[in-house]
C-alpha cells in the first residue's frame, strides 16, 4: 500500500488543495536562507491533518554546522526532517542576480549534516535523505530514504518516500508540482513520524527547583535516567512540549547532550529577593539584557 503526498517550496506561491493527501514536505532552508513560503505551507498541512516534513537544500560553500543551526531554527516542530542533496545549477534570479553553480554535498558532508541535525535536535526526530535515484547515497546515517525517480517504475533501492514526478497536477492548482508517495500504511507513516508523541513544542527559558528528578535522553518515562538530580537541585530548561499527554521540559547536560525532565518533578523557582541573583534570572526568563 502507498500513500500520496507532495513537496513544496517558495515556487508554490499558494498551497494546493491537500484533499486526499497524507503528508507534505516543505523546504525550510536553502543554505542558511529560510524559505519564504515554508510557514504558510506547513500551517496549511497542519490544518488538513497531514504528516509534515521539513527539508534543507544543501550548500557546499558554507560550513555544515551553520547550516544545521539555520535549518533547525526554521524547521520548527514538524514531524520529519530531511536533507536534499543535489547540485545548484547556475541561474538568473528574477531580481537579476546570478546564482552560481554549487556542487552537491559529498558523502562525508551529507553524513556530517545528518549527524549534526540528530545531535542538535531536542525532539530526536527521524532524518531522511532526498536524492536522485542515480548516485543515491545508501548509508550516510539517514533514517529513511526519499528517492527522486521521475518514472512509472519505482526505485529498486529501498525507499520510504518516492518523488515520482516533478510535473504533477492537482485539481484547482494550475502549476506543476512534485508528487510523492509513501511506501506503507497510514499506521506505518505515523510510526515513522512519531505522530502521536509530540505537540506544542515551544522554546522557553525557565529555572526550577527539582524533586529527585531523573534526566532522560529521550522523552519516555520508561527510559533509563542518564543523570538523576538530587532533591533541591536548581536546573535551567530551554523548551517545553507535551508528549502523549505528559508535560516535558528540555535541558542541556554539562557534556552538551539534550536532557528531558518530567514537568511534575519540577517546582518553579521564584526570585528570592537578592538583586544580584534576581537580575540574571529575570533577564533570562524575559529575554532581556542584564545591565
Amino acid at each position: 500500500m502507498t500513500l500520496k503526498g507532495i513537496d513544496v517550496s517558495k515556487y508554490q506561491e499558494t498551497t494546493p488543495s491537500l484533499t486526499g493527501l497524507s503528508f507534505l514536505f516543505a523546504r525550510a532552508t536553502l543554505a542558511t536562507d529560510p524559505d519564504v513560503m515554508y510557514k504558510r505551507h506547513i500551517a496549511a498541512a497542519r490544518r488538513a491533518g497531514l504528516i509534515t516534513g521539513a527539508y534543507h537544500f544543501n550548500w557546499s560553500r558554507l560550513p555544515i554546522d551553520v547550516q544545521v543551526k539555520a535549518f533547525l531554527a526554521a524547521a520548527g516542530d514538524v514531524h520529519l526532517l530531511a536533507l536534499d542533496v543535489e547540485t545548484q545549477t547556475k541561474k538568473r534570479l528574477p531580481n537579476g542576480e546570478i546564482r552560481p553553480r554549487v556542487r552537491r554535498f559529498n558523502r562525508a558532508e551529507a553524513r556530517a549534516f545528518i549527524e549534526g541535525v540528530k545531535a542538535a535536535d531536542p525532539l530526536h526526530r527521524k532524518v531522511g535523505l532526498y536524492m536522485s535515484d542515480s548516485g543515491f547515497y545508501r548509508r550516510v546515517g539517514q533514517d529513511f530514504n526519499w528517492i527522486a525517480k521521475w518514472s512509472r517504475v519505482e526505485p529498486i533501492k529501498d525507499w520510504s518516500f518516492w518523488q515520482r514526478t516533478s510535473h504533477g497536477m492537482i485539481d484547482g492548482f494550475h502549476h506543476r508540482l512534485d508528487l510523492d508517495v509513501f511506501n506503507g500504511t497510514k499506521a506505518e507513516l505515523d510510526a515513522l513520524a512519531q505522530e502521536s508523541q509530540m505537540t506544542e513544542y515551544k522554546a522557553k527559558g525557565e529555572d526550577w527547583k527539582t524533586a529527585k528528578a531523573p534526566v532522560r535522553l529521550t522523552p519516555d518515562r520508561s527510559a533509563p535516567a542518564a543523570v538523576t538530580l538530587p532533591a533541591g537541585s536548581i536546573v535551567r530548561t530551554v523548551a517545553e512540549f507535551t508528549q502523549d499527554g505528559e508535560a516535558w521540559r528540555v535541558t542541556r547536560l554539562p557534556d552538551g547532550r539534550t536532557g528531558f525532565l518530567i514537568r511534575g518533578d519540577l517546582t518553579p523557582l521564584v526570585p528570592g529577593g537578592d538583586p544580584a541573583v534576581d537580575a540574571p534570572f529575570l533577564a533570562y526568563v524575559q529575554r532581556q539584557p542584564v545591565a
